[in-house]
């Protein structure tokens, strides 16, 4: 019986971390902060990755999870860590003025779950633009059957993942951004 009320503890304490650590949890001053102004090599994004086609994606995905939040989440985050400099500039993606890198999601798949296994699946697409001409382009996807710890991960965390995986795939690709460039899995 008590070993029984200490897998129930630790299950509910893992819960509480992974929400914790949950993008769409997040409030919404992390979008509204300031725009910061574009330097000469930095690449204006925008702060979501808007879905593709929403039909295509399950509902509990677009209700729980803020993928194209998130994804741009990411891709801001690992771009700090690898000294890459991207700015959220809402402006400059819509007149694509300057360097701007325009990011869609093009799908989500969740199945499983934390007793059955996960199997998730983000991709996206993204173009380059240099004041108005494209000079690259990719469609990238990740699969994640969540990894160690997985039996106490959300569908959502498993799917940031993913997305974090993206991003770091993202930032590598614009290193050297060539047309129809195919990243991830």
């Amino acid at each position: 019986m008590r070993a029984v009320a200490i897998v129930v503890a630790t299950l509910a304490m893992t819960k509480i971390a992974v929400a914790e650590e949950t993008p769409a949890a997040e409030t919404a001053a992390t979008s509204a902060a300031a725009t910061p102004a574009l330097d000469g090599g930095a690449i204006a994004i925008s702060t979501t990755a808007p879905y593709v086609d929403t039909s295509m994606i399950a509902q509990n995905i677009l209700d729980e999870c803020g993928l194209p939040q998130s994804q741009m989440k990411a891709l801001l985050e690992q771009a700090a860590k690898a000294g890459v400099s991207l700015v959220t500039n809402e402006e400059a993606v819509a007149a694509k003025s300057g360097k701007v890198l325009v990011v869609e999601t093009a799908n989500a798949l969740s199945q499983g779950n934390a007793w059955r296994g996960h199997a998730k699946l983000v991709a996206i697409r993204g173009r380059l633009f240099d004041n108005g001409t494209e000079i690259g382009s990719f469609n990238a996807r990740r699969n994640s059957m969540g990894g160690i710890g997985a039996g106490f991960m959300s569908s959502c965390a498993v799917l940031y993942r993913c997305q974090n995986a993206l991003a770091r795939d993202v930032l590598e690709w614009l290193k050297n951004p060539v047309k129809d460039a195919r990243l991830g899995d």
